[in-house]
């Protein structure tokens, strides 16, 4: 999975971006997986950066229905955004933890 410039920095933000979230859950959906170059660059980012698991997890946990409201439903069509919602975004945070799953 070729992993946006902005979602490597997503941990070092300060701000929780849904969008960086949806943008994980569709590369993963279409089959993207990382490569061990990538996962590799994502670790240092982490290590260097000082990020522990729990770090990680109150992230991925504040991927919710308030912050993908104001950031997915202007973009996404209506029926996309509202099967997102009927199960409160969970596929987004199990998409992050996917992604994040060695550092959990």
């Amino acid at each position: 999975m070729r992993i946006p410039r902005r979602q490597r920095r997503s941990l070092l933000r300060r701000a929780v971006k849904a969008r960086d979230a949806y943008d994980v859950q569709l590369l993963q959906k279409i089959g993207s997986a990382l490569s061990a170059n990538l996962r590799a660059h994502l670790q240092d980012t982490i290590l260097a950066n000082e990020i522990d698991s729990d770090a990680v997890s109150n992230r991925i946990g504040r991927v919710d229905e308030n912050i993908c409201r104001v950031e997915l439903k202007p973009i996404l069509p209506p029926e996309m955004y509202a099967a997102l919602e009927a199960v409160e975004f969970e596929p987004l945070r199990e998409a992050l933890r996917e992604l994040y799953g060695e550092w959990l």
